[in-house]
């Protein structure tokens, strides 16, 4: 009668658990194997940081873009204006328009948070900058459109590093170009700006509210991506597995 009883306790508990090793999670070498909700805890996990690291990259591209569009507007804003003053045609003409440009610019390039104003002959001699030596000196950029009449932006390397500058016409009564005025921001100033505000990009509301819904898919693709796998050490028997954060996966 005990050798019947333990014979039956033992088939029951090799039929609940698939036999000894496994329900005490070991492998046949005596290593210890991940048990399945730890391995959706990992599959989780892995895919709860990857959405949320390419939505915070995708944010602070997206902010970097637009920082670069209200960068150029600005510069092309300031270029125009200085460049379509009266005095500044006027400037050009006199014996020294450095002395009579200098103080003009660098006192709207302080109030306006640019890097830098140039005003320039047509032939690219500077009559203004931020470094005063290197007043006239050649402007290192593109003028050629400028030359032609039009305003334009543009990305360079100049003598300040990488920026985002206007370059823009300077015309006089008869519409004869007389000189260039060039305003810019470094990229490293714009650099700055989005770092200053990263705390507020990766707390915008858009990138918060999505986060959990492309976590959420993500999510249930990895879990069912992985089913085959979970229902092996359950020996087929599970045909509905339901994670806490994800939707049940169903066989069929």
């Amino acid at each position: 009668m005990m050798g019947v009883t333990v014979t039956s306790v033992t088939i029951t508990y090799v039929s609940f658990t698939g036999g000894p090793l496994r329900a005490r999670g070991r492998t046949a070498g005596g290593a210890r194997g991940m048990t399945l909700a730890g391995q959706v805890f990992v599959v989780q996990l892995a895919v709860l940081v990857v959405v949320i690291a390419v939505g915070s990259a995708l944010a602070v591209w997206e902010v970097r873009r637009e920082q670069d569009d209200a960068t150029a507007r600005r510069v092309t804003g300031i270029a125009v204006a200085l460049a379509q003053a009266p005095a500044t045609a006027a400037a050009v003409r006199t014996p020294d328009p450095t002395a009579v440009l200098q103080p003009v610019t660098e006192r709207i390039r302080q109030r306006t948070g640019v890097d830098f104003i140039v005003v320039m002959a047509p032939d690219r001699t500077r009559y203004t900058h931020t470094d005063v030596s290197r007043i006239g000196q050649p402007f290192s950029g593109n003028i050629d459109r400028a030359l032609s009449g039009e305003t334009f932006t543009e990305t360079y390397t100049g003598s300040l590093g990488p920026s985002i500058r206007a370059v823009t016409p300077v015309v006089d009564d008869t519409g004869r170009v007389v000189a260039l005025v060039s305003a810019g921001v470094t990229r490293a100033r714009i650099g700055d700006q989005v770092s200053a505000q990263l705390p507020l990009i990766l707390g915008r509301p858009a990138p918060v509210c999505c986060w959990p819904f492309w976590a959420r898919s993500c999510c249930d693709a990895g879990c069912c991506a992985r089913r085959r796998d979970w229902v092996r050490p359950t020996y087929g028997r599970s045909t509905n597995i339901t994670m806490p954060c994800c939707t049940p996966c169903t066989r069929g």
